[in-house]
């Protein structure tokens, strides 16, 4: 599956449910999301995946989840998110609210940080993140190494940089936990 836009584009929600993504590719397999529109000379960000207006704090939320369902063959792979805009919910640079732009994890809904079994295979590239209190989450247990996820490939992406106090990233830029070299 290969999502581009067509013209300048917006995926967006106003409010969604603690442990929830906008977009939630759990066991998915070879899906690419380039935000960058064909009919436009150069590489640009023209498609924006985020959260819009409203007051909610939105704990625990995500713009996109990443997940393993179950069993290790249920991993997520193959899947690919470049030259988009992540706009995260936080309505100002003081709420502390946990959300993220991405976190790659397990598919549970009801608490987004369970540790994954053996994603692999993702590539966040090129792609600009704002208003979220985490930028890009990564959480495998290190406890079963065959179980750790690999080939996370997380790579020349803008995280919070704006210039606009409310914009900014809140806590971390990437917070990667469980990664394995053997893998």
């Amino acid at each position: 599956v290969k999502i581009i836009p067509q013209g300048v584009r917006t995926i967006g929600l106003i409010n969604l449910n603690a442990n929830r993504g906008i977009l939630e590719l759990f066991g998915a397999r070879n899906v690419e999301i380039d935000g960058d529109d064909p009919a436009v000379s150069g590489v640009d960000r023209s498609l924006t995946i985020g959260f819009y207006g409203g007051t909610a704090s939105f704990n625990n939320t995500a713009v996109i989840r990443i997940g393993s369902v179950v069993t290790p063959s249920d991993s997520a792979a193959n899947i690919t998110i470049k030259n988009c805009k992540i706009e995260g919910p936080r309505p100002s640079s003081t709420n502390t609210s946990v959300n993220y732009g991405i976190i790659i994890a397990s598919n549970s809904i009801t608490n987004q940080l369970t540790y994954g079994i053996r994603n692999r295979d993702i590539l966040i590239e090129n792609n600009s993140f704002i208003r979220c209190y985490n930028g890009i989450g990564s959480y495998s247990s290190s406890a079963i190494p065959a179980n750790a996820f690999s080939n996370i490939r997380i790579r020349n992406n803008q995280i919070g940089i704006t210039g606009t106090a409310n914009d900014f990233v809140g806590s971390m830029g990437i917070d990667c936990e469980g990664a394995s070299t053997t893998a």
